[in-house]
């Protein structure tokens, strides 16, 4: 016998259930479309930068240094949180900090000058040829929070113009004293995000520092001897003189202490790891950003880059330390010397 009774309809429990995945389908399927459209407006928004960038004049390469019997060293020089468009007001400091984008630019132009001299003392004993930037995020102040938002000096594309007009003074004087001039330019730090929230997927993309790298790499476009990595990973490994030096700017990093041991040593050990699972050579230290402050755990492995900003009226009413500067050190055959902070001398 046929059964021509009609099929049972779904009961009120799976139909709900049914429609609230089609919801979601629908939803996630919107968030997609709006996401590549959001990415290839930004792309092009880039590329339309970069065309309308004019490069700066040729710069003459230096000569070729290779004397006898001296190793081989190249220059590192850490830039790491210079939040321009913040201000910082020295009455809300007891003195102790100022900060504007003038005091920026003059600290950041000043401490180049005094890295240029420390280089020059290092190659009595050592061919230096090379000079490797790293930035570690954060070169702008952002509006992630409503209070910078209400008082940064100017809005944070003026900041992005700044950023890159700032990069491109650094690189330019260094490229007047070293043969070759490495950009190893690490993206998404908190600060320059646009996104709301840190994201995890694409968060280069969604920051502005690919924007003020960008603009600053196409204003060195004419300058021989410079050449700009710009990976996607936030977490990117680079090869510093034979050594596997990582940078990251150091935000996603747990604290429990103000100055995160803890999380540091499992940060280093996850990326010892990785490594060593995937063949490559073993990671030698870590450059990390974000908290403001110079610090080296015990081993020498893992560096605390200082910020340029120095603490601000928050940092201080949490009781935080830390001088306003750069660090720059030589990386030789045997690994990492000289560590020096250059600290910033103006708005003291």
């Amino acid at each position: 016998m046929i059964d021509i009774r009609e099929p049972q309809k779904p009961d009120d429990a799976i139909r709900r259930q049914l429609t609230r995945s089609e919801t979601l389908r629908r939803s996630l399927e919107a968030d997609n479309r709006s996401l590549r459209n959001t990415l290839a407006s930004r792309d092009e928004m880039v590329q339309e930068v970069i065309a309308a960038v004019e490069p700066v004049p040729a710069i003459a390469q230096p000569p070729m240094v290779r004397r006898k019997g001296r190793p081989r060293a190249t220059l590192v020089l850490a830039l790491a949180d210079w939040h321009l468009g913040e201000v910082v007001r020295a009455e809300e400091m007891g003195g102790v900090n100022a900060y504007n984008w003038t005091i920026a630019r003059e600290g950041m132009l000043d401490i180049v000058r005094r890295v240029c001299t420390f280089a020059d003392n290092q190659r009595h004993s050592a061919n230096i040829n090379e000079v490797c930037i790293l930035t570690l995020g954060d070169l702008v102040s952002g509006e992630i929070h409503p209070e910078l938002a209400a008082t940064n000096e100017f809005r944070t594309p003026v900041a992005v113009a700044r950023a890159a007009s700032l990069l491109t003074e650094v690189y330019g004087t260094l490229a007047t004293k070293f043969r070759r001039v490495r950009a190893l330019q690490v993206g998404a730090g908190n600060h320059d995000r646009t996104d709301p929230k840190p994201p995890s997927k694409r968060a280069v993309e969604g920051s502005y520092s690919t924007l003020y790298h960008a603009m600053s790499n196409a204003q060195m476009a004419n300058c021989k001897g410079f050449v700009a990595e710009t990976p996607e990973d936030t977490t990117p490994t680079f090869d510093i003189n034979g050594h596997a030096i990582v940078a990251t700017h150091g935000d996603a990093i747990k604290m429990s202490t103000r100055t995160p041991y803890y999380g540091l040593r499992e940060f280093f050990n996850g990326l010892s790891q990785s490594a060593v699972n995937a063949g490559r050579k073993p990671v030698s230290m870590a450059a990390i950003g974000h908290f403001h402050r110079y610090a080296v755990t015990e081993d020498g492995r893992m560096l605390l880059c200082p910020s340029l900003m120095g603490l601000n009226e928050w940092a201080r009413r949490q009781g935080y330390r830390g001088r306003p500067g750069q660090v720059a050190w030589m990386m030789g055959d045997h690994g990492p010397y000289g560590m020096t902070v250059f600290e910033r001398r103006t708005g003291r």
